[in-house]
């Protein structure tokens, strides 16, 4: 791949060098690019798709119209070491028409179609240049670049602008963009919750700044919102945006806060005892019938589901920009603007929707600059979800975070989970619940792997299997191994272990099975690997028709035999009543060797991970932390709420315990207790992990993720712990010796 070492004093070199490389020399004056602008967060929406994209503004000072077929754009991205490298480059094969002395607009979305480009610019930076032919038109070098910023030019100079797509540029300025823009708003008393009414005070650093604010969700301008001269009486639930200007430097960062005072709904309940998500947004990206994603709208489409096939708004993957704020203990801790989409299913129709929240290079941080999971303390997100609870809006909303909980400490790929209190503009909404995203962002945050390094398959009832990222070729050749190969082979499950993690697998499917999930696996299924030999493992994902769902009784009852279901035996619904939605685990099934470690794996964690005790702990937790919060939303007890739930579970191990003598036949239960089995527990708060056998360790070995021997102890136990405070944060395995053979277990720091 082409990559030139740039000195930015000798960019127009540069272009030379370039137009060389690419067989022009001579420039055409007709066209220009005017401006550009990769993170478009809010400034100009294309009505074609009612979106925010990146653009290229382009100016034809020619007096005739020019068709862009047959030319070419050609994109370098800027590197951290000022070098540049190819990125893409686009061959027009269709009429683009530019008319004369006019500004055009090409959107910079992946559409490909019309005035839409097959490719996204660089928000890090980079090198754009227009080709007629072999004919070298114009370029354009743009620095590192910000939400509601754009480059372009302006007389002969280029630099930072604020942003004027379709019109004539503004002035440019030159430089480092954060010394070409005001400080950032900031105020004397931190946003959060307060008893007494207050004054508030507004300041910048940048001098004879000029502070424009607004109250009503909408982004403040010189020409919208107030403008400051005096410290704003607060007595009510207040939102605040606002950003200073200055003539001779562009617009600060946006500022948001929000203050609340107690209301009556949580001074009844206890008042305030989990964190606190705000959203500030313009309310018409939400309730405007053109354009706003919270409602059905006039430009919506159909959904996925039966239930969601009406044409709505809410069915777009629209993303809006907001101001995001976290409180902790009453005052916050975070604020940043992200990108708000609409997400789910059947959940789409309620009346408060399930948000993604994401941040990124467009909005100006490319994650979120806080550690939201005491379950994953160490581990930083780009994209968070904010859960309405799914198919359980309106029974038992924080069901999907209680049985995700009890993954913690097993092999599982789970969602962390955090219960908080959802103001929207100052209101409040409820309960709601902020898990991980399982889309690739899962995996960067989780293992450090971007977009370009995974297969990510998603398994759904209504569009099957697909690849989100990457592709199915691996997914289809596991397939074919499981389906083709004799299960009878000695080779077989050795086989399967080589393109599947067959100990997450086997923890997935006894969480999965054990909490009665009849809303799986042929729905809600997400599986992953790493292109570079890695083995598939599974993402646990929407729980919330486990431990008997209400309304769902007829499918989800605590004797349910969830061997047979998963295997597309007895009773067939939606996400079971097809062989590829079942086609793993049944084909897997008929294989001895995994029968006798599955059943063996599934007796370990009843007496362990879903023992009477450690059923009755998770509940009482989760519980006590949602009270309070569940109380001001449907004024009633959380404890009450589940108590089917925890009753339910509580009974499952006496059914499973026969059905899983069945599953495995009676001939060969007794040889399942020779098998040698160990269950790894890392506890994120004491930094200790935790192995229980079935029988005496003989050796323990730790590894780090490239194979290098880290520590080794001789416990001669049942169980044995070690605390890896001084550890860095990554993948670990342990590899125990037990009289009968050797057990390896993969853990994440």
């Amino acid at each position: 791949m082409l990559s030139i070492n740039v000195i930015p004093m000798r960019l127009k070199q540069f272009i030379f060098v370039l137009a060389f490389l690419f067989g022009g020399f001579q420039i055409c004056s007709a066209l220009k690019i005017s401006e550009v602008m990769p993170c478009n967060l809010s400034t100009y929406m294309e009505r074609d798709y009612f979106n925010f994209s990146g653009f290229v503004e382009l100016y034809n000072d020619g007096a005739d119209t020019v068709s862009l077929h047959s030319w070419s754009f050609v994109h370098y991205k800027l590197k951290k070491d000022k070098s540049y490298e190819l990125k893409w480059s686009w061959d027009i094969t269709r009429d683009i028409f530019l008319l004369p002395h006019s500004y055009s607009l090409l959107w910079m979305d992946e559409k490909d179609k019309g005035f839409h480009a097959p490719f996204k610019l660089d928000a890090d930076g980079g090198y754009l240049l227009i080709y007629n032919k072999d004919q070298l038109v114009d370029s354009l070098a743009y620095g590192e670049m910000d939400a509601h910023v754009s480059y372009g030019r302006y007389g002969e100079e280029e630099g930072y602008m604020e942003p004027s797509p379709a019109k004539k540029n503004t002035l440019a300025y030159v430089g480092l963009l954060k010394n070409a823009r005001c400080k950032k708003v900031k105020t004397d008393l931190t946003p959060g919750i307060y008893e007494e009414p207050f004054y508030l005070t507004l300041s910048s650093n940048t001098s004879d700044a000029e502070i424009y604010y607004t109250t009503n969700g909408t982004e403040p301008s010189r020409t919208n919102g107030k403008k400051y001269q005096s410290p704003i009486y607060v007595d009510q639930n207040l939102t605040l945006r606002a950003r200073a200007y200055n003539d001779e430097l562009m617009p600060s960062k946006m500022m948001a806060a929000t203050y609340l005072f107690p209301d009556e709904k949580h001074e009844r309940c206890g008042g305030y005892t989990i964190p606190i998500v705000s959203i500030i947004v313009d309310s018409l990206y939400f309730y405007n019938d053109s354009v706003g994603i919270y409602v059905k709208g006039v430009n919506g489409t159909v959904g996925e589901k039966n239930c969601t096939s009406s044409r709505a708004n809410y069915n777009r993957d629209w993303k809006r920009p907001v101001s995001f704020e976290y409180m902790v203990d009453g005052l916050q801790v975070l604020t940043q603007e992200v990108e708000a989409s609409v997400e789910g299913g059947c959940s789409r129709t309620n009346v408060t929707k399930t948000l993604e929240l994401k941040a990124s290079k467009k909005t100006g941080d490319k994650d979120y600059d806080y550690y939201f999971f005491q379950s994953k303390p160490d581990v930083k997100h780009q994209t968070l979800y904010l859960r309405n609870g799914g198919t359980a809006y309106s029974k038992v909303r924080f069901r999907d975070g209680l049985m995700q909980t009890f993954a913690v400490g097993m092999n599982v790929d789970y969602q962390a989970y955090q219960p908080v209190a959802y103001y929207l503009n100052g209101k409040y909404v409820g309960l709601m619940n902020l898990n991980e995203r399982t889309n690739s962002d899962y995996l960067k945050a989780n293992y450090g792997l971007d977009e370009d390094e995974i297969d990510l398959i998603t398994i759904s009832d209504q569009r099957g299997v697909r690849a989100s990222d990457g592709d199915k070729v691996a997914y289809d050749e596991l397939v074919s191994y499981l389906t083709t190969v004799d299960p009878s082979d000695s080779s077989y499950y050795r086989g399967a272990c080589e393109r599947m993690d067959m100990e997450e697998y086997m923890d997935y499917q006894v969480i999965e099975q054990f909490i009665v999930n009849t809303d799986w696996p042929g729905n809600n299924t997400k599986m992953w690997r790493e292109k570079e030999g890695g083995r598939f493992r599974w993402i646990l994902m929407d729980t919330d028709f486990g431990f008997g769902l209400p309304g769902y009784e007829y499918m989800s009852t605590s004797n349910k035999n969830m061997l047979n279901w998963c295997q597309g035996k007895g009773s067939l619904q939606w996400a079971n009543s097809s062989s590829w939605m079942t086609k793993i685990f049944s084909s897997l099934s008929k294989n001895l060797e995994f029968r006798k470690r599955f059943v063996t794996c599934f007796q370990n964690h009843l007496a362990t991970t879903f023992s009477q005790d450690r059923i009755n702990a998770v509940f009482d937790s989760i519980t006590a932390i949602v009270d309070q919060e569940y109380c001001a939303t449907f004024g009633s007890s959380a404890v009450t709420a589940s108590n089917s739930m925890r009753s339910f579970a509580l009974a499952r191990e006496q059914y499973i315990q026969k059905q899983l003598i069945s599953y495995l036949g009676e001939t060969d239960v007794e040889d399942v207790k020779t098998l040698p089995m160990a269950l790894c527990y890392f506890n994120s708060e004491s930094q200790e992990v935790s192995l229980m056998t079935n029988e005496s360790m003989q050796h323990v070995s730790l590894y780090s993720s490239n194979g290098q021997l880290l520590a080794e102890w001789t416990p001669r136990d049942t169980y044995w712990e070690y605390n890896i405070s001084s550890f860095q944060n990554g993948v670990y395995m342990l590899r125990v010796m037990l009289d009968k053979g050797v057990v390896t277990k993969k853990f994440v720091k």
